[in-house]
């Protein structure tokens, strides 16, 4: 006769330990003598309870999930059942209300029959592998008003599988919506930047007309102040043609499309244009204005010589 029993012992020190006791009963001769085995188990008492609180916690962690957890298995003829289910997914499939815990899956939800999950998940649980993916949730087996869904799927074991869903229909939609404004908003900045470009030329050639007429005027026989009405009429139809330029530049800019040329120029180029242009709006108003170039300045340089002409008039005007 043996008699296996785990109880608790001290020690010689008067420290408790867990104990398996195997005691066995022998015949010797005449006599029946007691033999008895004694084992600690004291860490394995304690990894084992480690062991259910770890279980205990991770069991809570997915009963407690926002997430639904189906876990499925492969039956002897290739089908797959319900093994067990979280509350999420309990609650929005309603699987044990309805008795299917441990039923074919086609059968508890029969919309999903019409899809390809099942032929999906079947091949994972015989192969492994894992399987995500947003799907529209039209076939019928998710619960009314959800219309996207997230599905995570991964192999747990032998022929075994965990189905992980959510309903991302809020989230989806969403982006759906974000996206329609954000295409809205972009369709109307192009339609804006392409008035914008049309008009500026269509305001451009009764412009470059009036200025060809100023010149020939300004090359007949004036006065003195004729002369001087028809100059500030030449530099008012080019500061305009400046406006229609810097127009033109905001809806390039806008549009991505802004053109730079990257060619060789002298300073001398940028700076005597600037200061033909603006000197005479100066000595209108009282003002003296100079230009003056570094020393040690290089004589050629190389870029966009009409951008830059055109930062340093926009600066100039500013002042």
């Amino acid at each position: 006769l043996e008699i296996p029993a785990e109880m608790p012992m001290r020690t010689r020190t008067g420290i408790e330990r867990d104990m398996l006791v195997k005691a066995k009963v022998l015949r010797v001769g005449n006599r029946e003598v007691a033999v008895a085995m004694i084992h600690d188990i004291t860490e394995r008492r304690q990894s084992e309870q480690q062991l259910r609180e770890v279980e205990a916690r991770f069991r809570s962690i997915v009963e407690g999930a926002p997430l639904g957890l189906l876990l499925l298995a492969l039956d002897q003829a290739e089908h797959l059942r319900i093994e067990a289910v979280n509350p999420t997914a309990d609650t929005a499939l309603h699987v044990t209300g309805r008795g299917m815990l441990g039923r074919r899956l086609t059968e508890a939800l029969p919309g999903i029959a019409a899809t390809n999950l099942p032929t999906i998940f079947g091949g994972i649980a015989r192969k492994g592998g894992e399987f995500s993916v947003t799907a529209h949730a039209s076939a019928g087996w998710l619960p009314a008003g959800w219309a996207f869904v997230d599905l995570w799927v991964f192999r747990t074991g032998n022929r075994q599988i965990a189905v992980m869903f959510a309903d991302v229909t809020r989230r989806t939609r969403a982006e759906d919506e974000l996206r329609q404004t954000r295409d809205t908003a972009e369709k109307a900045n192009r339609s804006k930047s392409e008035f914008v470009a049309v008009m500026s030329h269509e305001v451009r050639t009764p412009v470059n007309g009036i200025m060809g007429m100023l010149q020939l005027l300004r090359g007949s026989h004036l006065s003195g102040e004729q002369e001087d009405c028809v100059d500030t009429a030449l530099g008012a139809s080019r500061n305009l043609l400046r406006i229609l330029d810097d127009i033109l530049d905001i809806s390039r800019m806008e549009a991505g499309a802004l053109p730079l040329v990257e060619e060789p120029f002298t300073v001398a180029q940028v700076t005597e244009p600037v200061h033909a242009m603006l000197a005479p709006q100066a000595k209108a108003k009282g003002l003296t204005f100079e230009m003056q170039v570094a020393p040690d300045l290089p004589p050629e340089l190389a870029g966009d010589a009409g951008r830059i002409r055109q930062v340093l008039v926009n600066l100039v005007s500013n002042a």
